[in-house]
C-alpha cells in the first residue's frame, strides 16, 4: 500500500492527518506536545469484533478494508471488565468490540524504532485509553509508540480445551496487534524491524509470554518487562489445564448452562456482564501446555526453547508487595502474627502460588521481627508478597534468560528506588510507610510529569525525561550507557549487576543540563582590550561576559553538538536573547551550545600587537589553555580561570568607525573571533560531560554569526575543531581587489578613537584606551556593522585567495543559504522615504555601499542590470530593485559564491547544500519590523524555525509555522548528525557535477522544491568579477 498523508485544518484549528493502511484510510490528529508535533491515532481496529462465535476464540484479522475513513481522532471502546477498576477516558465506552490500538508518531521522514505497549491490570482490567498510558510525551523522543487493547477476564483467558476456545486468547489479541503493526507501521514512520514490546505488571507477564511463545518468534527485537514475569512454582502451575477447564465449566454451571448442551455456545449466548460476576477477584493467569505456551518457563530455559534473539530490560520497584498485601490482609494497620500466617496461606489457596515452604519462608521474613509490632509484620509480609509474586519471578526470568541467550544479546535489570509523591498519592501509596509501590515507574516512562508539570516536582520532570531517554535509547540500539552495566555479561564471572533507578544518585554529567558556564577570566581594567566586555552593561564592566549556554537532553549516548554563533553585525547580540533559546532544538537528539564573544571595538579593534590582536571575538571560540595565572596576561589567546558570576552582551548602538585595528604586537586585532574559538576548544574538551560528541560538532550562525562560521572555515587556527558548518545569510567574501577595511585603515581608525578620547600621542595609546570608560569607547564604533581584518594571524589571506590556493579547512560538510529578500531590512535603514523614492535616492544608495566598505562597485553595470525594465518614476519599483541590489551585494552573492567556491574545491566526499528561504512567519516578521507584503522574506526570517520559537510560543504563531519549524529543525539536526540531507534536497554541485547548481527552496507549501541555478544572472554573471 502507498502511504497517503493529507494535512488540513479542522474547525477547531487542529491539524488532522489521513494515513492509508491495509484496513483503509485512518484519520488522526496532530497535537502540539512538548514543543513537538505529534500525530495521534486513537482506536484503530486491528481485528474483527470478537463477538458471537468469536467470543473466547482466537481473533480474526479484518477481512476487507473499510470503505469510509476510519475516525481515529477520539477514544473507542475499552475491553469489557468490571466497573470501577480503572478511570475510563472521556468519550470511551466499554464493550467486547474493543480490539483497537493507538499510535503516536512525530513524522515519517525516517523510519523510527517502534515501542509496543501492553498495559497491566491482572489480565482482568486495563485499557489503552487510560490517561496514564498517553504516549505523546514518549513519542517526542524519536520513537513511534503503539498501545494495544486485548480481551480481559474470561473473555481473554477462559480455557475451553478446544480449538474455538483454546485459552490465552488475550495473548493472541496482542500478537495479532503486533502483526498488524509489522504490516502497517511504516505508514506511520515506524520501522517494523525495530520493535520493542514493553509492559508493566500483567503487561510485563504478557511480554514474558511472547518471549516464551513460539508463535511470537521474529515479531519483535527487544523487550522491556516492568514488574512481572510468567515464572511460577517449577512443580505446579498457578492453574493447570484441568483446573482451568473446571473453572470454566463452573462458570457455565453458575449461568445455568445445561451440561448436555454445548456449554461454550451457552456461554457465548450469555450476557457479558453476567460472565464478569464469575471471574476471579484477584488476577487471572495464563494456561501452559497450550499452543501459545507449550512449555513452562523452567523447561523453556533448560531446553533453550524460547525466543533467544531478543535484547531485554527487566526490573522491579523496591517495594512491589506493599500494595499486593492488601489483597490478602484485611486490616494491615492492625496486623497480627495470625494474620501473617493466614496471608501466607491465602497466597497458596486463593491466589495460586502453590508449594510454598512455609517454615523456610517464615524463618527468613520474620527473622528479627517483633511479632507484636503490626507495622513490622506488615513490612515483612509486604517483602514476602513482593518477592514471591513479582520481584523474584521477574529477576529469575531475566537471569535465566541472560544465562541462556547468546552473549551478543543485551540483558539489563533495574530496581526503582524513587517515586513521585503526586502519583503515589493518586495510587493510594504512602511512600513514607509502604515505600516504592508497584507501578511507580509508570509516570516516568510515559512522561506524565512533563505533560502535567503543575502536579509534579522539577526532579520528577527531570527524572521522567531521563527514564524516557533510557527506554528509547534501548529501543533504538538495544544498549544502555556505561553507567548501567548488564545483568551478567559485563562481568560473566562476577555477581549480577542491578541498576538502581534513583535521581539522587546519577553521574554528574547526566544531572547537569541547560547550564550557563563561565569560561573566561574576570575582566580586569588593565587588560580590557584583550579580554574586554561584550557591551556596556554594568555587569560586564566587572565580570567576564565570555560565557556559553548548553542545552542537552541526556548523556546515555553521545550526541551531535550544534555550536551557535549569534549575529548582529559583530557589534551587537547575546546568547541570552530569547530568540536563541536552544531548548526546543535540543529535543531533536542534539546538544546545543551558544557562545558569547566580544563585540564592537572590544572584539575587533586592531592594534597589530599581541595584547590587542584584533578579531578576538573569534578567538573566544577556542580554549588554548585550561588555566592561567594573572602573570600570564600578555599571551595572545584568551585563557580560562574559574571565576564567579556571569556577564551579558545586550545590543549596542553608536557612531563612526567600522573597526579598531591597532598596529602593534600586543593588539593584533580580530580578537572577537578568538573568543569564539576559545569557546569551541572548551566545548571539545568538556562536552562529553553533557552528552555531546566532540568529534561531531557543527558550527552554525546567522548574519554576522554566519560571517564568523565562514571565518572559521578559512582560518588555519580552527582546523579540526568542527566537522560541519551551517551558514545562514553571510560570508566573509568581499571585493577581490580591496578589503572592506585594510590594516592601514583599521590602524588609523583605532588611533582616531584614541585621539577622540584625548589620548596623548606621546604616551602608549593602547594603555590609554584600556583606562578609558567602556561607554566612551562605544561612542566611536560603526553603528551598522564591524568587519574583520585580513592579513592577520586569524585570517592570513582573503577568501578568494584561500579557495584559489586551497588553503582553508576542506574537511567540512556545509549547508549555506539566504532569504529571498536579504536586502530589505538594510534598505529600510538606508532609504529614508521609500514611498517617495527617486532615481537620485537609488544612486545615493549605491554610494552608501562604498562608505560601508563595499568598494569598487561598477555603478554603471549594476545600475543597468537592476533598473532594467524598471519605471524609474515608480517609487515602489525603485525600492524593490534597490532591495535586490543590496541583498545580492551584502549577503546573497557573498554567501552563494563562498559556498560554490567551497564546493568546487573540497573533495567529492564532502557535502555542500544551499537553500533559499521562501517563507516567513507573519508574527515573527511583524515583531522584527519586516512587512512581508512590501519587504518580502527579510534577513533573519529563518531564526524562529531553526530554534523552534513557534513551539515555544504556539499562541503567537500559526499551525503552519509550528509544522514548518519542526521540519527545519529536523533537517538541521539530521545534517548535524550525519552530514547528509534527504533525497529531496540535492547538493549544490556534486549530485550533478556537469549540471546547473541546485538550490533547495525552503517553503512549507512545497517540501520538495528545487530551484535550478537561481543565482546565475546575478551572482555568477553580474557579480562574479567583483568577488572572484
Amino acid at each position: 500500500f502507498v502511504t497517503i498523508v493529507i494535512l488540513y485544518f479542522t474547525s477547531i484549528n487542529v491539524y488532522c492527518i489521513d494515513v492509508n493502511t491495509s484496513i483503509g484510510v485512518v484519520r488522526g490528529r496532530t497535537l502540539h506536545v512538548l514543543d513537538t508535533n505529534v500525530d495521534q491515532f486513537l482506536g484503530i481496529p486491528y481485528a474483527e469484533p470478537p463477538v458471537g462465535k468469536l467470543r473466547f476464540a482466537k481473533p480474526e484479522p479484518i477481512s476487507k478494508p473499510f470503505p469510509d475513513i476510519i475516525d481515529a481522532t477520539k477514544p473507542k471502546n475499552s475491553c469489557i471488565q468490571r466497573e470501577g477498576i480503572f478511570p475510563i477516558a472521556p468519550g470511551a465506552g466499554m464493550s467486547e468490540d474493543c480490539l483497537v490500538l493507538n499510535i503516536w508518531t512525530t513524522n515519517t521522514t525516517a523510519l523510527k524504532p517502534v515501542m509496543f505497549w501492553i498495559y497491566g491490570g491482572g489480565l482482568n482490567s486495563g485499557s489503552i485509553f487510560m490517561e496514564i498510558y498517553n504516549g505523546t510525551a514518549l513519542a517526542t523522543n524519536d520513537v513511534v509508540v503503539v498501545s494495544v487493547n486485548y480481551r480481559l477476564g474470561p473473555f481473554g483467558f477462559l480455557y475451553g480445551d478446544r480449538e474455538d476456545a483454546p485459552g490465552n486468547v488475550g495473548f493472541y489479541d496482542q500478537l495479532l496487534g503486533l502483526k498488524w503493526v509489522r504490516e502497517n507501521i511504516h505508514s506511520f514512520g515506524g520501522d517494523r524491524d525495530q520493535i520493542t514490546i514493553f509492559g508493566e505488571s500483567s503487561g510485563s507477564w504478557s511480554v514474558s509470554a511472547h518471549i516464551l511463545s513460539p508463535l511470537s518468534k521474529g515479531m519483535f527485537q527487544r523487550a522491556i518487562m516492568e514488574s512481572g514475569a510468567n515464572m511460577f512454582n517449577k512443580d505446579r502451575d498457578v492453574v493447570n489445564k484441568t483446573e482451568a477447564l473446571s473453572q470454566a465449566k463452573a462458570m457455565a454451571k453458575g449461568l445455568k448452562c445445561n451440561e448436555t448442551e454445548d456449554w461454550i455456545q451457552c456461554l457465548r449466548r450469555a450476557d457479558a456482564k453476567e460472565l464478569l460476576k464469575y471471574e476471579s477477584s484477584y488476577a487471572l493467569y495464563p494456561v501452559f501446555e497450550t499452543e501459545f505456551l507449550p512449555i513452562r518457563p523452567h523447561q523453556a530455559f533448560n531446553e533453550k526453547k524460547f525466543n533467544t534473539d531478543v535484547d531485554l530490560i527487566a526490573g522491579i520497584t523496591h517495594d512491589e508487595g506493599s500494595k499486593l498485601s492488601y489483597l490478602v490482609i484485611k486490616d494491615p494497620d492492625h496486623m497480627t502474627l495470625t494474620d501473617f500466617y493466614n496471608g501466607l496461606k491465602a497466597l497458596d489457596e486463593s491466589i495460586g502460588y502453590h508449594n510454598i515452604d512455609v517454615p523456610k519462608v517464615t524463618a527468613h521474613y520474620l527473622k528479627g521481627v517483633n511479632a507484636s509490632d503490626s507495622f513490622a509484620l506488615r513490612k515483612a509480609f509486604s517483602a514476602l508478597a513482593g518477592d514471591l509474586m513479582l520481584g523474584c519471578p521477574t529477576y529469575l526470568f531475566a537471569k535465566r534468560f541472560a544465562q541462556t541467550v547468546k552473549e551478543s544479546q543485551s540483558v539489563y535489570f533495574y530496581e526503582l528506588l524513587y517515586a513521585t509523591n503526586y502519583f503515589a498519592k493518586l495510587m493510594n501509596c504512602d511512600v513514607k510507610t509502604v515505600g516504592i509501590c508497584h507501578a511507580m515507574d509508570l509516570p516516568f516512562v510515559f512522561g506524565l510529569p512533563l505533560l502535567d508539570p503543575n502536579n509534579y516536582t522539577p526532579e520528577d520532570r527531570f527524572y521522567s525525561n531521563y527514564i524516557m531517554k533510557m527506554w528509547t535509547k534501548f529501543a533504538t540500539d538495544g544498549h544502555l550507557n556505561r553507567d548501567w552495566p548488564q545483568l551478567l555479561n559485563d562481568e560473566p564471572s562476577g555477581a549480577p549487576k542491578v541498576h538502581g533507578l534513583d535521581p539522587k544518585d546519577l553521574p554528574l554529567d547526566v544531572y547537569l543540563k541547560s547550564h550557563v558556564l563561565l569560561y573566561a577570566l574576570e575582566i580586569l581594567n588593565s587588560i580590557r582590550v584583550v579580554r574586554g566586555p561584550c557591551d556596556v552593561h554594568n555587569l560586564c564592566l566587572h565580570l567576564s561576559c565570555l560565557v556559553l549556554n548548553i542545552w542537552t537532553t541526556n548523556t546515555t549516548a553521545l550526541k551531535p553538538v550544534m555550536f551557535w554563533i549569534y549575529g548582529g553585525g559583530l557589534n551587537m547580540g547575546s546568547i541570552f536573547q530569547e530568540v536563541y533559546n536552544g531548548s526546543v532544538l535540543a529535543t531533536h537528539d542534539v546538544v546545543v551550545v551558544s557562545v558569547n564573544y566580544r563585540l564592537g571595538p572590544f572584539g575587533f579593534l586592531y592594534g597589530d600587537r599581541e595584547d590587542a590582536p584584533g578579531n578576538v571575538g573569534f578567538y573566544d571560540q577556542l580554549l588554548e589553555k585550561t588555566s592561567t595565572h594573572l602573570a600570564e596576561i600578555g599571551i595572545r589567546s584568551p585563557f580560562l580561570v574559574r571565576a564567579p558570576g556571569v556577564g551579558r552582551c545586550p545590543h549596542t548602538y553608536s557612531p563612526r568607525y567600522p573597526k579598531a585595528y591597532w598596529d602593534r604586537e600586543d593588539a593584533p586585532g580580530n580578537v572577537g573571533f578568538y573568543d569564539q574559538l576559545l569557546g569551541l576548544k572548551w566545548v571539545r574538551e568538556n562536552i562529553h560531560s553533557f552528552g555531546g560528541d566532540k568529534d561531531r560538532i557543527t558550527i552554525f550562525g546567522q548574519s554576522a554569526g554566519s560571517w564568523s562560521v565562514s571565518a572559521h572555515i578559512l582560518s588555519p587556527l580552527s582546523k579540526g575543531m568542527f566537522q560541519r558548518a551551517i551558514m545562514e545569510s553571510g560570508a566573509n567574501m568581499y571585493n577581490k581587489d580591496r578589503d572592506v577595511v585594510n590594516k592601514t585603515e583599521a590602524l588609523s581608525q583605532a588611533k582616531n578613537i584614541a585621539k577622540q578620547l584625548k589620548c596623548n600621542e606621546s604616551e602608549d595609546w593602547i594603555q590609554c584606551l584600556r583606562r578609558a570608560n567602556a561607554k566612551d569607547i562605544l561612542k566611536y564604533e560603526n553603528p551598522i556593522a564591524t568587519y574583520p581584518v585580513f592579513g592577520t594571524e586569524f585570517l592570513p589571506i582573503s577568501a578568494r585567495q584561500a579557495f584559489n590556493e586551497k588553503k582553508f579547512n576542506t574537511d567540512v560538510d556545509l549547508i549555506a543559504g539566504v532569504s529571498r529578500n536579504e536586502g530589505s531590512s538594510f534598505t529600510k535603514a538606508v532609504i529614508k522615504d521609500p514611498a517617495h523614492m527617486t532615481l537620485t535616492d537609488f544612486n545615493n544608495g549605491i554610494k552608501a555601499f562604498d562608505l560601508l566598505g563595499y568598494h569598487n562597485v561598477n555603478v554603471t553595470k549594476v545600475t543597468e542590470y537592476y533598473l532594467k525594465s524598471v519605471n524609474t518614476s515608480d517609487p515602489t519599483a525603485l525600492y524593490k530593485s534597490y532591495i535586490s541590489l543590496a541583498g545580492d551585494l551584502l549577503l546573497g552573492c557573498p554567501t552563494y559564491l563562498f559556498s560554490k567556491r567551497f564546493a568546487q574545491t573540497v573533495k567529492e566526499s564532502q557535502r555542500v547544500y544551499f537553500y533559499e528561504l521562501l517563507y516567513a512567519s507573519d508574527w515573527f516578521a511583524k515583531d522584527a519590523g519586516c512587512d512581508v507584503t512590501t519587504m518580502g522574506i527579510c534577513h533573519g526570517m529563518e531564526i524562529p524555525f531553526v530554534f523552534g520559537l513557534p513551539q515555544l510560543h504556539p499562541k503567537d504563531y500559526s499551525q503552519e509555522d509550528i509544522y514548518y519549524s519542526n521540519v527545519v529543525m529536523k533537517m538541521w539536526t539530521k545534517f548535524a548528525t550525519d552530514g547528509h540531507m534527504d533525497s529531496d534536497w540535492p547538493q549544490l554541485l556534486n549530485d550533478e557535477p556537469m549540471g546547473a547548481p541546485k538550490v533547495h527552496g525552503l517553503d512549507p507549501k512545497d517540501l520538495r522544491l528545487v530551484l535550478s541555478d537561481p543565482f546565475h544572472e546575478t551572482c555568477d554573471v553580474l557579480w562574479a568579477d567583483y568577488f572572484l
